[in-house]
């Protein structure tokens, strides 16, 4: 006999009609739960290039809400600062190098620096009209925003939280990379 259905929230940067390797990752295991008689919620960005987090002339998906294989899939849209390709690159590239310098405040200005990487300034009222789901998936440390948007909705509700950080390190002697991933507040959502 197989016990109630469950319902699951997934938090991640895009989803399907994209197709790139988080994304299959989250399409695959959230259409087999379907598929098994659970729910799943699907909150993403209107991305479709990797780009238009950073440039608003690349490709956006349509469509803000739908199903795709019994998958609910809602798309919040990203939003740009003014000269985004520059002040996007520019905010996070200081917060990687500020990582390597200790100094007062620290903390909170990779904490302001993180809402926008990306910016969806709809995202954390998106989730708060969810419904009560039995555990939180969120993915991509790189999209730390959109991980602590999800945090927040396992708080509030008190249910697990598993964060899938699909890490890239780079080169073993070249830690450039590696710093875009192991920030002392993407390490904190880890946690």
């Amino acid at each position: 006999m197989r016990n109630a259905p469950k319902r699951y929230l997934h938090v991640i940067q895009r989803y399907f009609p994209f197709r790139g390797g988080s994304e299959r990752y989250f399409q695959a295991f959230s259409e087999r739960f379907v598929a098994r008689g659970d729910r799943v919620q699907i909150v993403t960005s209107d991305a479709w290039d990797l780009e238009y987090f950073w440039n608003a002339k690349r490709k956006r998906v349509g469509e803000t809400c739908g199903e795709l294989n019994g998958v609910e899939v809602i798309r919040v849209p990203v939003k740009h600062l003014p000269a985004a390709s520059l002040t996007h690159r520019g905010i996070r590239r200081l917060m990687a190098e500020s990582c390597r310098l200790p100094f007062p405040g620290h903390g909170a200005l990779l904490g302001i620096g993180s809402r926008f990487g990306p910016w969806l300034p709809s995202l954390d009222a998106r989730l708060a009209e969810m419904n009560r789901p039995d555990l939180v998936n969120s993915a991509n440390i790189a999209f730390e925003s959109m991980i602590a948007a999800a945090a927040k909705v396992a708080h509030r509700f008190n249910v697990p939280h598993v964060v899938t950080p699909f890490l890239h390190f780079g080169e073993a002697d070249d830690p450039k990379v590696r710093r875009y991933y192991t920030m002392p507040h993407q390490l904190d959502l880890l946690r």
